[in-house]
């Protein structure tokens, strides 16, 4: 149903790549005062990255095993594509939210802490073809930091 849903917004039938992402929740942690964070990152190229970090206040990426956002991986697949991250609650550390940004580059949202405590942000990430009235797809995602003793 996803993946046609896929093929009918964003691509499939008119040459563009298929675009499907999932869900995820990425999570840096911690038992001790200190930071940590996580994120998610999307990359021109067409992979689709979470990360986190247990020591850093910047996460360190890595594929979500299989879940790339275009079928067809080559340098410049972004560059007919835009990207999203809505925020429904919580406060990004780094990244722009509630707008389109062109894919002609990389794109990443994260949240950290820097000791004790706990950052969350709630949302959806969202792919479509430049100017598209509609999304190719869409991903309910959950970044949490949390430092706790």
């Amino acid at each position: 149903m996803i993946l046609l849903s896929a093929i009918l917004a964003g691509g499939g039938g008119d040459g563009l790549p298929v675009v499907l992402i999932g869900d995820q929740s990425p999570t840096g942690s911690r038992t001790s005062n200190g930071p940590c964070s996580a994120g998610i990152k999307l990359t021109r190229g067409g992979q689709f990255h979470t990360g986190f970090s247990n020591s850093s206040t910047t996460p360190t990426f890595s594929d979500v095993g299989g879940n790339q956002w275009s079928d067809n991986e080559f340098a410049a697949v972004g560059d007919d594509f835009e990207c999203r991250f809505d925020v429904s609650s919580g406060t990004l550390q780094t990244g722009t939210a509630n707008t389109w940004l062109a894919m002609t580059s990389d794109r990443e949202w994260t949240v950290s802490v820097g000791g004790f405590g706990a950052s969350v942000v709630l949302g959806t990430l969202r792919i479509r073809v430049v100017g598209a009235g509609s999304d190719s797809d869409t991903a309910a995602i959950t970044m949490t930091a949390s430092a706790t003793p």
